[in-house]
């Protein structure tokens, strides 16, 4: 996919709107959901309305590359959120007990 100025890819490959946050996934999704861009400018008032609008005719001008990027990006997601999830440490442990210990006056 040609990026153009306003788009910028991070070295692990996530795409966001240039200067901000807010990832091409996230301006598609809405987009798809029925936002248009002064809705999107809504949600985003930091972005231009103009960068809605440009957002949205490169997505409807390279829908079948974005679509599969923004589905590989949600089966990466999907996949870290199904890994297991850490527990507390033991030290963590022991700090919550004291911290019960001392709230219940012993």
């Amino acid at each position: 996919m040609n990026m153009p100025d306003w788009l910028t890819q991070e070295s692990d490959g996530n795409i966001h709107l240039t200067d901000h946050r807010v990832s091409l996934e996230d301006v598609v999704h809405f987009y798809v959901q029925g936002d248009s861009p002064e809705m999107l400018h809504c949600r985003f008032p930091t972005i231009s309305l103009a960068t809605f609008h440009k957002a949205i005719a490169f997505y409807l001008e390279n829908q079948d590359q974005v679509d599969k990027y923004c589905a590989a990006a949600a089966a990466t997601v999907a996949a870290e959120r199904a890994k297991p999830q850490p527990g507390p440490t033991v030290e963590e442990m022991r700090q919550r007990r004291e911290a019960k210990r001392l709230a219940q006056g012993a």
